[in-house]
Protein backbone atom coordinates (compact mmCIF):
# COMPACT_ATOMS: atom_id res chain seq x y z
CA UNK A 1 0.00 0.00 0.00
CA UNK A 2 1.40 3.32 -0.56
CA UNK A 3 0.26 7.07 -0.85
CA UNK A 4 -2.91 8.65 0.95
CA UNK A 5 -3.74 5.26 2.31
CA UNK A 6 -0.79 4.64 4.75
CA UNK A 7 -1.86 8.59 5.84
CA UNK A 8 -5.30 7.58 6.37
CA UNK A 9 -4.77 4.41 8.46
CA UNK A 10 -3.30 5.58 11.48
CA UNK A 11 -5.82 8.61 11.49
CA UNK A 12 -8.97 6.07 10.98
CA UNK A 13 -7.78 4.24 13.79
CA UNK A 14 -6.60 6.43 16.02
CA UNK A 15 -8.47 8.47 19.05
CA UNK A 16 -7.70 12.00 17.95
CA UNK A 17 -10.60 14.59 17.79
CA UNK A 18 -12.02 14.85 14.05
CA UNK A 19 -10.83 18.16 12.57
CA UNK A 20 -13.15 19.85 10.27
CA UNK A 21 -12.42 18.17 7.30
CA UNK A 22 -12.85 14.47 8.97
CA UNK A 23 -16.08 15.78 10.64
CA UNK A 24 -17.49 15.96 6.80
CA UNK A 25 -15.99 12.66 6.01
CA UNK A 26 -18.10 11.26 9.05
CA UNK A 27 -20.90 13.16 8.12
CA UNK A 28 -20.81 11.57 4.37
CA UNK A 29 -20.90 8.29 5.96
CA UNK A 30 -24.30 8.48 7.09
CA UNK A 31 -25.74 9.87 3.33
CA UNK A 32 -28.84 7.93 2.59
CA UNK A 33 -27.77 8.64 -1.39
CA UNK A 34 -30.81 9.06 -3.61
CA UNK A 35 -31.69 6.98 -5.81
CA UNK A 36 -29.86 6.74 -9.15
CA UNK A 37 -31.45 6.51 -12.36
CA UNK A 38 -33.31 3.86 -13.59
CA UNK A 39 -30.69 0.54 -14.07
CA UNK A 40 -30.57 -1.63 -16.89
CA UNK A 41 -33.60 -4.21 -16.97
CA UNK A 42 -33.04 -7.66 -14.99
CA UNK A 43 -35.41 -10.28 -14.46
CA UNK A 44 -38.53 -8.76 -12.65
CA UNK A 45 -38.12 -10.97 -9.49
CA UNK A 46 -35.17 -12.31 -8.56
CA UNK A 47 -34.88 -14.70 -5.21
CA UNK A 48 -33.17 -12.95 -2.47
CA UNK A 49 -30.19 -14.91 -2.77
CA UNK A 50 -30.08 -14.19 -6.64
CA UNK A 51 -30.59 -10.30 -5.49
CA UNK A 52 -27.36 -10.81 -3.13
CA UNK A 53 -25.16 -12.49 -6.11
CA UNK A 54 -26.45 -9.57 -7.95
CA UNK A 55 -24.83 -7.02 -5.12
CA UNK A 56 -21.86 -8.74 -5.01
CA UNK A 57 -21.32 -8.47 -8.60
CA UNK A 58 -22.10 -5.14 -9.09
CA UNK A 59 -19.54 -4.00 -6.46
CA UNK A 60 -17.17 -5.95 -8.34
CA UNK A 61 -17.67 -3.97 -11.31
CA UNK A 62 -17.86 -0.39 -10.22
CA UNK A 63 -14.91 -0.90 -7.89
CA UNK A 64 -12.73 -3.86 -9.22
CA UNK A 65 -9.57 -2.47 -7.94
CA UNK A 66 -10.66 -1.96 -4.67
CA UNK A 67 -12.72 -5.37 -4.64
CA UNK A 68 -9.11 -7.19 -5.39
CA UNK A 69 -7.09 -4.92 -2.38
CA UNK A 70 -9.73 -5.19 0.54
CA UNK A 71 -9.10 -8.97 0.82
CA UNK A 72 -5.34 -8.03 0.94
CA UNK A 73 -5.96 -5.51 3.59
CA UNK A 74 -7.73 -7.19 5.48
CA UNK A 75 -5.05 -9.99 6.03
CA UNK A 76 -2.13 -7.87 6.33
CA UNK A 77 -3.35 -5.09 8.72
CA UNK A 78 -6.72 -6.43 10.54
CA UNK A 79 -4.76 -6.41 13.90
CA UNK A 80 -4.74 -2.69 13.56
CA UNK A 81 -8.95 -2.16 14.23
CA UNK A 82 -11.92 -3.52 15.55
CA UNK A 83 -11.90 -7.31 15.35
CA UNK A 84 -15.44 -7.13 14.53
CA UNK A 85 -14.16 -5.19 11.62
CA UNK A 86 -13.28 -6.84 8.25
CA UNK A 87 -12.39 -3.55 6.38
CA UNK A 88 -12.65 0.22 7.90
CA UNK A 89 -14.69 2.34 5.53
CA UNK A 90 -12.07 5.17 5.74
CA UNK A 91 -9.96 3.05 4.43
CA UNK A 92 -12.33 1.29 1.61
CA UNK A 93 -13.10 5.20 0.41
CA UNK A 94 -9.01 6.24 -0.07
CA UNK A 95 -8.61 2.92 -1.98
CA UNK A 96 -11.77 3.86 -4.11
CA UNK A 97 -9.82 7.30 -4.69
CA UNK A 98 -6.24 5.94 -5.17
CA UNK A 99 -6.93 2.61 -7.52
CA UNK A 100 -10.83 2.83 -8.55
CA UNK A 101 -9.88 6.89 -9.65
CA UNK A 102 -13.28 8.03 -7.79
CA UNK A 103 -13.53 11.47 -6.43
CA UNK A 104 -13.39 12.23 -2.55
CA UNK A 105 -16.77 12.39 -2.15
CA UNK A 106 -17.95 9.39 -4.16
CA UNK A 107 -15.69 7.72 -2.93
CA UNK A 108 -16.36 8.46 1.04
CA UNK A 109 -20.41 7.62 -0.19
CA UNK A 110 -19.65 4.28 -1.82
CA UNK A 111 -17.03 2.90 0.82
CA UNK A 112 -19.77 1.74 3.32
CA UNK A 113 -21.38 -0.78 0.55
CA UNK A 114 -18.09 -1.99 -0.64
CA UNK A 115 -16.62 -2.75 2.66
CA UNK A 116 -20.09 -4.80 3.52
CA UNK A 117 -20.86 -6.55 0.52
CA UNK A 118 -16.66 -6.88 0.00
CA UNK A 119 -16.77 -8.99 3.99
CA UNK A 120 -20.28 -10.34 2.86
CA UNK A 121 -18.46 -12.13 -0.38
CA UNK A 122 -16.25 -14.04 2.00
CA UNK A 123 -18.95 -15.45 4.24
CA UNK A 124 -22.13 -14.80 3.02
CA UNK A 125 -24.37 -15.73 6.16
CA UNK A 126 -28.30 -15.12 5.71
CA UNK A 127 -30.01 -14.95 9.15
CA UNK A 128 -33.33 -15.38 8.68
CA UNK A 129 -36.21 -14.98 11.90
CA UNK A 130 -39.02 -16.29 12.32
CA UNK A 131 -41.60 -14.84 10.76
CA UNK A 132 -43.74 -14.83 14.12
CA UNK A 133 -41.02 -13.64 16.32
CA UNK A 134 -40.15 -10.95 13.64
CA UNK A 135 -43.78 -10.13 13.71
CA UNK A 136 -43.46 -9.32 16.91
CA UNK A 137 -39.99 -7.06 16.77
CA UNK A 138 -41.68 -5.42 14.66
CA UNK A 139 -44.89 -4.41 17.01
CA UNK A 140 -42.29 -4.30 20.05
CA UNK A 141 -40.89 -0.65 20.75
CA UNK A 142 -38.48 -0.16 18.12
CA UNK A 143 -34.77 0.61 19.58
CA UNK A 144 -33.75 3.91 20.35
CA UNK A 145 -30.44 3.87 21.58
CA UNK A 146 -28.00 1.64 20.32
CA UNK A 147 -25.74 -0.41 23.45
CA UNK A 148 -22.25 0.77 23.91
CA UNK A 149 -21.46 -2.67 23.55
CA UNK A 150 -23.62 -4.13 21.08
CA UNK A 151 -24.00 -7.96 20.95
CA UNK A 152 -21.66 -9.88 18.26
CA UNK A 153 -23.20 -10.06 14.59
CA UNK A 154 -21.49 -13.63 14.54
CA UNK A 155 -19.41 -12.85 11.60
CA UNK A 156 -18.12 -9.57 9.75
CA UNK A 157 -21.29 -8.96 7.85
CA UNK A 158 -24.68 -10.49 7.81
CA UNK A 159 -27.71 -10.07 5.76
CA UNK A 160 -31.20 -10.55 7.59
CA UNK A 161 -34.67 -10.66 5.17
CA UNK A 162 -37.12 -8.55 6.44
CA UNK A 163 -40.68 -9.71 4.68
CA UNK A 164 -43.15 -7.20 4.76
CA UNK A 165 -40.66 -4.43 5.56
CA UNK A 166 -39.55 -2.32 8.43
CA UNK A 167 -41.89 0.09 7.82
CA UNK A 168 -42.69 0.45 4.21
CA UNK A 169 -43.28 -2.53 2.37
CA UNK A 170 -40.24 -2.18 -0.59
CA UNK A 171 -37.77 -2.69 2.10
CA UNK A 172 -36.95 -6.26 1.11
CA UNK A 173 -33.91 -6.82 3.81
CA UNK A 174 -30.94 -5.73 4.91
CA UNK A 175 -26.82 -6.07 5.59
CA UNK A 176 -25.34 -5.23 9.30
CA UNK A 177 -21.90 -4.72 9.84
CA UNK A 178 -19.36 -3.30 12.38
CA UNK A 179 -17.20 -0.22 11.20
CA UNK A 180 -14.01 1.35 13.10
CA UNK A 181 -13.44 4.93 12.50
CA UNK A 182 -11.16 6.98 15.16
CA UNK A 183 -11.13 4.23 17.07
CA UNK A 184 -15.02 3.34 18.09
CA UNK A 185 -17.09 0.70 16.80
CA UNK A 186 -19.84 2.11 14.20
CA UNK A 187 -22.57 -0.11 12.77
CA UNK A 188 -23.14 -0.29 9.33
CA UNK A 189 -26.88 -1.11 7.71
CA UNK A 190 -27.22 -1.56 4.09
CA UNK A 191 -31.08 -1.69 3.59
CA UNK A 192 -32.21 -2.77 0.39
CA UNK A 193 -35.02 -1.28 -1.35
CA UNK A 194 -37.50 -2.34 -4.49
CA UNK A 195 -36.91 1.00 -7.01
CA UNK A 196 -37.16 1.13 -10.12
CA UNK A 197 -37.62 -2.57 -10.99
CA UNK A 198 -34.41 -3.71 -9.34
CA UNK A 199 -33.90 -3.56 -5.96
CA UNK A 200 -30.69 -0.75 -4.42
CA UNK A 201 -29.04 -0.15 -0.96
CA UNK A 202 -28.88 2.71 1.41
CA UNK A 203 -26.01 2.58 3.85
CA UNK A 204 -26.95 4.52 7.15
CA UNK A 205 -23.69 4.01 9.98
CA UNK A 206 -24.61 4.73 13.45
CA UNK A 207 -22.04 5.66 16.29
CA UNK A 208 -22.32 2.72 19.18
CA UNK A 209 -23.86 4.49 22.28
CA UNK A 210 -25.69 7.22 20.45
CA UNK A 211 -29.44 8.06 20.61
CA UNK A 212 -31.00 7.21 17.38
CA UNK A 213 -33.81 10.06 17.14
CA UNK A 214 -30.76 12.36 18.07
CA UNK A 215 -27.85 11.13 15.23
CA UNK A 216 -30.84 11.29 12.45
CA UNK A 217 -31.80 14.60 13.44
CA UNK A 218 -28.57 15.84 13.36
CA UNK A 219 -27.90 14.22 10.17
CA UNK A 220 -30.65 15.98 8.85
CA UNK A 221 -30.09 19.17 9.52
CA UNK A 222 -26.83 18.98 8.08
CA UNK A 223 -27.47 18.13 5.26
CA UNK A 224 -25.36 15.10 4.53
CA UNK A 225 -28.73 13.18 3.72
CA UNK A 226 -31.34 12.89 1.12
CA UNK A 227 -34.38 13.20 3.92
CA UNK A 228 -35.63 16.13 5.71
CA UNK A 229 -36.04 16.59 9.16
CA UNK A 230 -40.12 16.11 8.90
CA UNK A 231 -39.32 12.62 7.39
CA UNK A 232 -36.69 11.89 10.26
CA UNK A 233 -39.14 10.26 12.77
CA UNK A 234 -39.72 7.59 9.59
CA UNK A 235 -35.88 7.02 9.27
CA UNK A 236 -35.49 6.80 13.46
CA UNK A 237 -38.09 3.88 13.14
CA UNK A 238 -37.10 1.84 10.33
CA UNK A 239 -33.61 2.39 12.01
CA UNK A 240 -35.08 1.28 15.33
CA UNK A 241 -36.53 -1.90 13.89
CA UNK A 242 -33.42 -3.06 11.97
CA UNK A 243 -31.16 -2.43 15.33
CA UNK A 244 -34.06 -4.43 17.34
CA UNK A 245 -33.31 -7.39 14.78
CA UNK A 246 -29.75 -7.05 14.84
CA UNK A 247 -29.25 -7.10 18.54
CA UNK A 248 -31.57 -10.33 19.35
CA UNK A 249 -29.73 -12.01 16.28
CA UNK A 250 -26.43 -10.88 18.03
CA UNK A 251 -28.15 -12.00 22.05
CA UNK A 252 -26.13 -14.77 23.80
CA UNK A 253 -29.27 -16.67 24.27
CA UNK A 254 -30.12 -16.40 20.35
CA UNK A 255 -29.91 -19.67 19.21
CA UNK A 256 -29.74 -20.19 15.38
CA UNK A 257 -30.13 -23.45 13.39
CA UNK A 258 -28.44 -24.71 10.55
CA UNK A 259 -25.01 -25.61 9.49
CA UNK A 260 -22.79 -24.99 12.34
CA UNK A 261 -22.38 -21.87 13.84
CA UNK A 262 -21.61 -18.53 11.88
CA UNK A 263 -17.83 -17.29 12.02
CA UNK A 264 -16.24 -14.15 11.27
CA UNK A 265 -14.08 -14.43 7.99
CA UNK A 266 -11.20 -17.03 8.62
CA UNK A 267 -8.06 -17.07 6.17
CA UNK A 268 -6.83 -20.44 5.64
CA UNK A 269 -3.71 -21.57 5.08
CA UNK A 270 -2.63 -21.72 0.92
CA UNK A 271 0.47 -22.72 -0.49
CA UNK A 272 3.63 -21.63 1.40
CA UNK A 273 1.39 -21.47 4.41
CA UNK A 274 0.84 -18.01 2.92
CA UNK A 275 -2.88 -16.62 4.67
CA UNK A 276 -5.95 -16.58 1.88
CA UNK A 277 -9.58 -15.97 1.52
CA UNK A 278 -11.35 -18.60 -0.34
CA UNK A 279 -14.96 -17.07 -1.25
CA UNK A 280 -18.16 -19.88 -0.46
CA UNK A 281 -19.73 -20.75 -3.52
CA UNK A 282 -23.07 -20.24 -2.16
CA UNK A 283 -24.75 -18.64 1.05
CA UNK A 284 -25.20 -20.55 4.36
CA UNK A 285 -28.54 -19.57 5.79
CA UNK A 286 -29.61 -20.13 9.73
CA UNK A 287 -33.05 -19.61 10.58
CA UNK A 288 -33.30 -17.74 13.93
CA UNK A 289 -36.23 -17.77 16.69
CA UNK A 290 -37.64 -21.38 16.20
CA UNK A 291 -38.36 -22.13 19.27
CA UNK A 292 -39.72 -19.25 20.10
CA UNK A 293 -41.91 -18.89 17.08
CA UNK A 294 -43.13 -23.11 18.67
CA UNK A 295 -43.98 -21.18 21.75
CA UNK A 296 -46.14 -18.46 20.44
CA UNK A 297 -47.89 -21.05 18.17
CA UNK A 298 -48.43 -23.66 20.50
CA UNK A 299 -50.22 -21.31 23.11
CA UNK A 300 -52.38 -19.66 20.66
CA UNK A 301 -53.46 -22.64 19.00
CA UNK A 302 -54.27 -23.90 22.66
CA UNK A 303 -55.75 -20.36 23.62
CA UNK A 304 -57.99 -20.60 20.06
CA UNK A 305 -59.04 -24.09 21.09
CA UNK A 306 -60.25 -22.99 24.91
CA UNK A 307 -61.50 -20.62 23.18
CA UNK A 308 -63.95 -22.14 20.80
CA UNK A 309 -64.54 -24.95 23.88
CA UNK A 310 -65.92 -22.35 26.36
CA UNK A 311 -66.83 -19.57 24.77
CA UNK A 312 -64.66 -17.72 27.04
CA UNK A 313 -60.65 -16.83 27.58
CA UNK A 314 -58.59 -19.40 29.00
CA UNK A 315 -57.13 -17.62 31.41
CA UNK A 316 -59.00 -16.36 34.73
CA UNK A 317 -58.56 -14.41 38.19
CA UNK A 318 -55.99 -11.83 39.27
CA UNK A 319 -53.64 -13.63 36.94
CA UNK A 320 -51.65 -12.04 34.57
CA UNK A 321 -52.34 -13.92 30.78
CA UNK A 322 -49.77 -15.51 29.06
CA UNK A 323 -47.97 -13.93 27.12
CA UNK A 324 -44.42 -12.54 25.61
CA UNK A 325 -42.82 -9.52 27.58
CA UNK A 326 -41.40 -7.46 24.57
CA UNK A 327 -37.34 -7.46 23.86
CA UNK A 328 -36.26 -3.69 24.89
CA UNK A 329 -32.83 -1.74 26.58
CA UNK A 330 -32.85 -1.80 30.29
CA UNK A 331 -30.49 0.51 32.49
CA UNK A 332 -28.75 -1.15 35.48
CA UNK A 333 -26.27 0.40 38.15
CA UNK A 334 -23.67 -1.55 38.74
CA UNK A 335 -20.08 -2.62 40.27
CA UNK A 336 -19.22 -1.92 43.93
CA UNK A 337 -21.39 0.39 45.34
CA UNK A 338 -23.60 0.19 42.43
CA UNK A 339 -21.68 3.17 40.96
CA UNK A 340 -21.42 2.43 37.54
CA UNK A 341 -24.76 2.66 34.91
CA UNK A 342 -24.59 0.22 32.40
CA UNK A 343 -27.77 -0.38 29.48
CA UNK A 344 -28.07 -4.10 28.56
CA UNK A 345 -30.08 -6.02 25.71
CA UNK A 346 -33.24 -8.12 27.69
CA UNK A 347 -34.25 -10.40 25.64
CA UNK A 348 -38.09 -11.80 25.24
CA UNK A 349 -39.13 -13.26 28.37
CA UNK A 350 -42.49 -15.69 28.68
CA UNK A 351 -44.96 -14.64 31.46
CA UNK A 352 -47.31 -17.52 32.30
CA UNK A 353 -46.81 -19.84 29.14
CA UNK A 354 -44.75 -22.66 30.77
CA UNK A 355 -47.06 -23.22 33.79
CA UNK A 356 -43.72 -23.00 35.81
CA UNK A 357 -43.97 -19.69 37.68
CA UNK A 358 -45.59 -15.89 36.84
CA UNK A 359 -41.93 -15.32 34.81
CA UNK A 360 -39.60 -17.84 32.80
CA UNK A 361 -37.10 -16.73 30.09
CA UNK A 362 -38.11 -18.39 26.78
CA UNK A 363 -35.14 -20.98 25.00
CA UNK A 364 -34.33 -18.98 21.79
CA UNK A 365 -33.83 -20.97 18.57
Amino acid sequence: MKGSLLAVLPESTGSDPADTARRAILNALTHLPPLTDPLQQHEANPTPLARLERHLKRVRTAAPATSAALPHLFLKKRAAWDARTFVPSLLTAALLQDRDGMDERSGIISAPKISVLTAWRYAKHVVRIDEDVLDRLRRARPLTRLPAELPGLRGHATYIPVPGGLTHPSQTGFFAATDTIEGRPWLTLLIENRAYGDHVLAPVSLPLGGDVAEQIRLMAQTGATNFTEAEAARVARDLGFALLCVTYLGHEKTQLLGPGTPRPVTPRRGKGGKEELSEPSAATVWEAGVDTGNVLRAYYARKTQGDAETGAPTSTGRRMPPHLREPHLHGYWTGPGRTRYEVRFLDFVAVNMDGEGPEAPVRLG
